[in-house]
């Protein structure tokens, strides 16, 4: 295992492979894409030990596999977005360089469709429904986002 604090990932043997801790106890990877200047960005979600629940997560990569600590200052965010339990489930870039994580979060006792937005060092984009963040009801009860993309217009 990798001790250097510059470079806190557990390498287990296997060339080409790295386990990332990012919450307190379970992470879910579950959608990765790569910016165009090499760096890879995963997003998904994570236990965070606070609500006994899970939040959207990413992590940022340099091209060589090590944390890019420009981005949220460790590599690593967690953000929770609903009451109790978030789910991001896919990530897209804009060609601003600014993150959008897709995913579904739990509020007033049922899941809705949610969305964040962050900069590209890794904060919340606040020019994004105030906050960085949107919940979205779209049926009447269970609602999950799984996919996202943009559109020609950015939209």
């Amino acid at each position: 295992m990798n001790t250097n604090p510059q470079f806190p990932i557990a390498h287990y043997g296997r060339p080409g492979t790295a386990l990332i801790p990012v919450g307190s106890r379970d992470d879910y990877g579950q959608s990765v894409t790569l910016q165009p200047d090499g760096k890879i960005v995963v997003a998904g979600y994570s236990y965070n030990g606070y609500n006994n629940s899970n939040d959207f997560s990413l992590i940022r990569l340099h091209a060589n596999g090590s944390l890019d600590t420009s981005f949220n200052g460790t590599g690593k965010a967690i953000i929770p977005v609903g009451s109790s339990w978030d789910e991001g489930r896919s990530v897209t870039l804009q060609s601003d360089g600014k993150i959008v994580v897709a995913g579904s979060s739990y509020t007033d006792n049922s899941r809705d469709f949610s969305l964040i937005r962050l900069n590209a060092d890794g904060s919340l984009d606040t020019s994004f429904n105030g906050t960085g963040k949107a919940i979205i009801p779209v049926g009447s009860r269970w609602d999950e986002g799984r996919s996202v993309t943009l559109q020609s217009d950015g939209k």
